[in-house]
């Protein structure tokens, strides 16, 4: 799933300037393309679960966290943050395991 995540962030985002008016908009784009690919892995039994967060680089640190209950043994995630001398974008899915 890693490689899904890097593949659709760099195809969406490489050599791109951070516009704010256009972040929400390729954030979600991002997550759709995401959703559709792993769908396709067709995993049985998992809830998936994605998310994106696409920010300006403009010197700061940034921190992102999620919080949720967890099945260690079934439970997991896979993410990738993409950056470049504009923007960073980190995409994450959760497979929540189900029954």
């Amino acid at each position: 799933m890693q490689k899904i995540i890097e593949e659709v962030v760099e195809l969406n985002l490489k050599d791109k300037e951070y516009v704010p008016e256009l972040a929400q908009k390729q954030a979600e784009d991002i997550v759709n393309q995401i959703r559709t690919a792993v769908r396709g892995l067709n995993v049985p039994c998992y809830k998936i679960i994605v998310q994106s967060v696409i920010g300006q680089v403009e010197g700061q640190g940034v921190r992102l966290a999620s919080k949720c209950l967890w099945d260690e043994l079934n439970d997991n995630y896979a993410s990738f943050t993409y950056k470049n001398a504009s923007l960073f974008c980190t995409g994450i899915v959760f497979g929540i395991y189900y029954e």
